[in-house]
């Protein structure tokens, strides 16, 4: 019985405690929490994919290794010999695909204007369009300047030139229309940022290759008597970096025309003089002849 006393005083005191309030003065048991560790890579010379423990809280299905970037280039597509035209993209690479690079771009003139500037931040791989027709004909350098996220430093750069204005070809002489003749002197000029040395002047079906600069006054001198009299056809063609482009007039010889014309009115001229000459002889020889018979057949 005794046993049994003791035994049931014991579990009404284990109640007791148990229900005793926290603000009764009596110290509760400490509450312990256990904090989740997180994994995360730090890139090291000697091993790239190290391991450094950290305190932050691990949120499931976010953990994301840092990756050190081995390289980082920049394009311009399409391009033609270094050369481009209306809309192109800019493509930026980055090495390996998963790193992260942050930094700018911007593309600059050969006179070092900044056209355009931008700050960016991508992993692998980064895209733009650049709409060359905005600016002048001219060199540009597009370049890239960032950092991963060890700070790193990485830049590329790519130059190409920009060509939207076809070749401008102007007719000094002869006017279009005009009638020509003997010999004339055809003027023109050519002007292009990027003029190839070598045009092309087609009189009809002959074709005369020129040596040209952007600018200077091309001369070339054309007998016309060794084309037949009529309607002629003169065209000049140029070329540039990326395109061509040709300027025509039409104009009429009159040479055999005008010779004949000439002459006719030669003839004219010296005809009638020489004519009324000839008359005026043979009058006075017939007066001459006929003049003693009338005399004598009176007498």
């Amino acid at each position: 019985m005794k046993k049994a006393a003791i035994l049931i005083t014991l579990f009404v005191l284990t109640l007791a405690l148990a229900w005793i309030p926290t603000n009764s003065g009596v110290v509760a048991a400490p509450t312990v929490t256990i904090k989740q560790i997180s994994v995360k890579t730090i890139p090291r010379v000697d091993a790239p994919q190290a391991l450094y423990i950290s305190n932050e809280p691990l949120v499931t299905g976010s953990v994301k290794a840092d990756v050190a970037i081995e390289d980082v280039t920049i394009e311009v597509s399409p391009t033609t010999d270094g050369f481009v035209e209306s809309i192109v993209s800019i493509h930026i690479y980055v090495e390996p695909e998963n790193a992260t690079f942050s930094g700018t771009y911007s593309i600059i003139s050969s006179e070092g204007d900044v056209i355009r500037e931008e700050e960016i931040e991508f992993e692998g791989f980064y895209g733009a369009i650049w709409d060359t027709t905005t600016i002048p004909d001219g060199e540009y350098t597009v370049n890239v300047t960032g950092v991963d996220y060890l700070g790193n430093r990485f830049t590329d750069a790519v130059t190409v030139k920009v060509d939207n204005t076809p070749p401008e070809i102007t007719f000094v002489t002869p006017a279009n229309g005009s009638s020509l003749l003997g010999t004339v002197v055809i003027n023109f000029t050519i002007t292009d940022l990027y003029l190839e040395t070598e045009a092309t002047l087609r009189i009809d079906a002959v074709e005369i290759a020129l040596t040209v600069t952007s600018g200077t006054p091309v001369l070339y001198t054309w007998d016309t008597t060794e084309v037949g009299d009529g309607v002629h056809t003169i065209v000049v063609t140029a070329r540039d970096a990326l395109r061509e482009a040709s300027a025509s007039l039409i104009v009429e010889t009159l040479n055999y025309i005008k010779i004949a014309n000439s002459a006719l009115t030669y003839g004219i001229l010296l005809g009638l003089p020489l004519g009324l000459g000839i008359g005026v002889i043979i009058s006075f020889a017939l007066a001459k002849a006929m003049i003693p018979k009338k005399l004598k057949e009176e007498g």
